[in-house]
């Protein structure tokens, strides 16, 4: 009875390590604390009761039991928590490994006979097996951290197939050392590859982190870069504004000294008419203010675009109504600066091509 609450804990446990790892990483669903214990819980029993098949097949019962209630409570890709999982099953089964064969080698026993001799000696393997795989799963957490979800999918998919590839050996090379009667030569040499092994694991791991994180930073640099370009093109939008008001404000000025001069000699009618034309005028030349799509770089993309075909006497007219809410701001703002651009740019160009003919 004592093994079997033992091995309930142990259960609990690595699914504790499990959730909590996606619970850092992953947009959660739900605030419940009570809902986040429960289906670890949930996990543990289905992993416990998993406990008597196949080591063939229990990884990938696991996986689907993870993956699924992973699903559940958080709003991330599935590529992403298949990710995660295949991960983490794979850190639990290697250093399952290295133990067994560094308890062999240490002690000169066989290891799953020492597990097995008496509960205090079982717990205390546990401990220190769930102990190592908490450092672990830690430490690839600090990786991890500083990597935003929203990487391209295709680097999540290769990701899956290394992992699922690191796991399916790590499957191989149990079932192969549960059936191959063990000796210090077997052992020694079980210990150095599972080493080895576990240690190009995580060199990939690392080098999987960095390419995100570069990606991210090149992201994160065009979008400086394209927000700087905005802030060109605003200033020059100002300047522009700024001749235009300048602009007015004269032909204002004079077409009032004019409509004053008619009002003078009596000719009321031709000065009203003055007045209106001015007014139209203004009404024509008045500079582009009012643009509020609710992104700084869509609006400097609009104004500067919309200047463009007004030199061109192009009328052009914009209504932003509900933007697609799964498009990011990136995203968004490199689709109106390429289509904008190139929309008003090969506008002008025909015209230019037309009045050269």
């Amino acid at each position: 009875m004592g093994m079997k609450i033992l091995d309930f804990v142990m259960c609990f446990i690595e699914q504790g390590m499990c959730f909590l790892f996606f619970n850092a990483l992953c947009e959660k669903r739900f605030k419940s604390k009570i809902l986040f214990v429960t289906a670890i819980a949930v996990s543990a029993v289905l992993l416990f009761l998993c406990s008597g098949i196949s080591v063939a097949v229990r990884p990938i019962l696991t996986f689907l039991q993870v993956t699924i209630i992973s699903s559940l409570l958080y709003k991330d890709s599935f590529f992403i928590k298949s990710a995660y999982s295949i991960m983490i099953l794979y850190i639990f089964s290697i250093i399952d490994i290295i133990f067994a064969n560094f308890v062999e080698i240490t002690f000169n026993e066989d290891f799953l006979t020492a597990f097995y001799s008496s509960l205090l000696c079982r717990t205390i393997y546990c401990v220190i097996i769930k102990a190592a795989n908490a450092v672990t799963i830690f430490l690839i957490y600090k990786g991890w951290k500083k990597i935003k979800n929203d990487v391209n999918r295709k680097f999540w998919v290769l990701y899956n197939i290394v992992m699922t590839v690191f796991l399916s050996i790590t499957t191989i090379f149990i079932v192969i050392y549960s059936n191959v009667s063990q000796s210090d030569k077997t052992s020694l040499l079980f210990l150095v590859i599972s080493i080895s092994f576990f240690a190009m694991s995580m060199v990939v791991i690392y080098f999987f982190t960095e390419i995100c994180y570069g990606f991210q930073r090149d992201k994160k640099l065009y979008m400086l870069e394209t927000g700087y370009s905005a802030l060109q093109e605003k200033m020059a939008l100002q300047n522009q504004n700024s001749e235009k008001l300048k602009k007015i404000q004269h032909d204002m000025k004079k077409h009032l000294l004019n409509a004053a001069a008619l009002a003078e000699k009596g000719k009321f009618d031709t000065a009203a008419e003055l007045l209106r034309n001015a007014g139209e005028d203004i009404e024509k030349n008045v500079p582009l203010l009012n643009i509020n799509s609710g992104n700084d770089i869509v609006d400097a993309v609009i104004a500067s675009k919309s200047a463009v075909c007004e030199s061109c006497h192009i009328v052009f007219q914009h209504i932003i109504k509900n933007p697609p809410k799964n498009i990011g701001g990136f995203d968004l703002s490199y689709f109106f600066k390429f289509t904008l651009f190139h929309f008003a740019h090969s506008i002008a160009q025909h015209i230019n091509i037309l009045g050269g003919m």
